[in-house]
């Protein structure tokens, strides 16, 4: 016969197979994983991609004790399938404390001028326990221009259930991000409200821009979304955006304002904007009174500020990782080793606005 035409392989067969053989010590199929392994690259390419479980396994079937001997000299083989184990158990173990009838809820937080909001129904949310808090800043008395009642129904089969509520002009930025204010004024209802019972405050609370975000940053959102919806995320706190705060020269406004929210004058380096995840231990970390005295620094400026509100609301747009007890110099998500891999995805060049 020909070669690789008179040989077929089911997926289904090389999986009973290959399980028989771990489970039950029957006859290793050894035949089908040389096959797999030996075929054109192209052709397990194609069988990574469409199967990868399928071709991984005939590889290391065939890996004898001396192969595997020289890739443990040589690559951190073992530390790497320790990582898998660990993290694998570590998921299992979050997936089954908050499995029903356990509550779990995530609060997702959008600051709306006229934005359609309907790109949010492309994520994958959780069945349920995902609520969506819209604030209308630009909807007037009458509410002529609030959230259409198509996107809501387009919203609401997918997961979410819509609340909108009227907000002032400056709860929304030019960049589509919820202001200063409302972030904290809302961190601070959420605090209280769990202080008072457990179940109200939220797992996870994202604060989200109203317009659809840059590719990099729909694609980050997808996979924390997905993630949710497995209930197995377990961060405090992760930005979102993909904006670095670039380096300059800081005013006397900016350092009296990180003195005072922070305990130091130096600039918080981290993502711009407010686009983040929190989770409930971060926000019971600190107190409500801690974000209510953030927001009165909007209120009463620093003498440095003079009356520049909005001076105080831009100092506060790169720091809000501080502002959750996070460190204040905020590393790149690639070099953060406290999240999960899939969290860790490079920003570009530099990441600078």
């Amino acid at each position: 016969g020909k070669c690789n035409q008179d040989f077929r392989l089911m997926g289904s067969d090389f999986q009973r197979r290959v399980v028989r053989h771990y489970a039950l010590d029957e006859r290793p199929p050894l035949e089908e994983a040389m096959w797999l392994i030996t075929a054109p690259e192209n052709f397990q390419v194609r069988t990574l991609k469409e199967c990868s479980a399928m071709q991984l396994v005939a590889y290391i079937l065939t890996q004898t004790s001396e192969v595997y001997s020289s890739l443990v000299r040589a690559w951190p083989l073992e530390h790497a399938m320790q990582r898998f184990q660990d993290v694998a158990h570590r998921v299992q173990s979050r997936i089954a404390e908050r499995s029903p009838p356990r509550h779990f809820g995530i609060q997702l937080v959008v600051c709306r001028c006229e934005e359609d909001l309907a790109w949010l129904a492309t994520s994958s949310w959780p069945d349920e326990g995902a609520s969506l808090l819209v604030y209308e800043a630009c909807a007037g008395s009458d509410g002529s221009l609030a959230l259409p009642v198509e996107s809501k129904t387009l919203l609401g089969a997918a997961g979410l259930a819509v609340t909108s509520v009227l907000a002032p002009a400056d709860a929304h930025t030019s960049d589509g991000d919820c202001g200063a204010r409302i972030v904290l004024a809302h961190t601070a209802d959420v605090v209280s409200a769990g202080n008072v019972a457990e179940d109200s405050a939220p797992n996870f609370v994202l604060f989200l821009p109203a317009q659809e975000p840059v590719e990099s940053e729909s694609r980050l959102l997808g996979f924390v979304a997905h993630s949710l919806r497995l209930r197995s995320l377990d961060v405090p706190f992760v930005s979102l955006g993909m904006r670095r705060s670039p380096p300059r020269i800081s005013t006397a406004c900016e350092r009296e304002v990180w003195q005072a929210a922070f305990g130091e004058p130096s600039r918080p380096l981290g993502y711009l904007g407010a686009r983040f995840l929190v989770g409930r231990e971060a926000l019971k970390g600190r107190s409500a009174a801690h974000y209510e005295q953030l927001l009165a620094l909007l209120d009463h400026p620093p003498p440095a500020c003079g009356d520049d509100h909005a001076g105080v609301a831009s100092a506060l747009s790169s720091s809000w990782h501080a502002a959750f007890g996070e460190p204040i110099r905020q590393p790149l998500r690639a070099d953060d080793g406290r999240l999960p891999l899939f969290l860790r995805a490079s920003d570009g060049f530099s990441g600078f606005a």
